[in-house]
């Protein structure tokens, strides 16, 4: 056999050789890269329970997650004001009632109104109620109990309140103690309301 026939017997059966092994390389090559790129597609893919998680705007979760205590307790002092002038105290409980309460005051020793039970010790408040209690005083009179509008008589803002007496002698005191049953918790915003300055106009101890 010439060396041309050679050549061109050995071309035969050379291309269908490279090409089988071309082959071959390329399905080894898919089948070790394939895995892994499917492997990241499906982590950053998300999956259809993670896409089922419902989200909440901020007040839904407020209003799902948010503690809701039944009654918050505090204290109340003011120390001496001139004859004629007046003690204050505020009271806050750190957030907004759907509906300001009905508030009460309860001089020492006495009689409790509906919606309080307790001692001036141990203040308890039914829902809806501020029930303030007086442990001792001394040169006050006229108890009273005010929104932050200044508007007073049983009344407290949704957000708080203050609680006041008029002063009758120098060196007067007066402390106790309070209770508010939790009615209602809003976390939306408050219309905001403006008030002019005045005199105090002290309504009736409750």
């Amino acid at each position: 056999m010439t060396d041309t026939a050679t050549a061109r017997a050995a071309s035969r059966w050379r291309t269908p050789a490279l090409t089988t092994l071309a082959g071959l390389l390329l399905g080894s090559l898919v089948a070790v890269v394939g895995p892994s790129v499917a492997g990241v597609t499906g982590a950053t893919a998300p999956s259809a329970k993670a896409a089922a998680v419902p989200y909440y705007t901020k007040d839904q979760s407020d209003a799902r997650y948010l503690r809701k205590p039944k009654v918050l307790r505090g204290g109340w002092a003011f120390g001496s004001a001139a004859p004629g002038g007046f003690g204050l105290a505020g009271i806050a409980w750190g957030f907004s009632m759907k509906k300001a309460p009905t508030a009460h005051f309860i001089l020492d020793g006495g009689k409790l109104p509906d919606g309080c039970s307790g001692t001036a010790a141990a203040p308890n408040a039914k829902p809806g109620h501020l029930c303030v209690f007086e442990t001792a005083a001394s040169g006050y009179a006229d108890r009273f109990i005010c929104t932050t509008g200044n508007s007073c008589g049983g009344k407290a803002s949704r957000f708080g309140a203050y609680v006041g007496a008029t002063a009758t002698a120098n060196g007067g005191y007066a402390y106790g103690s309070w209770a508010l049953g939790v009615k209602g918790i809003t976390t939306g915003k408050l219309a905001e309301v403006t008030t002019t300055p005045q005199r105090l106009t002290p309504g009736p101890a409750r």
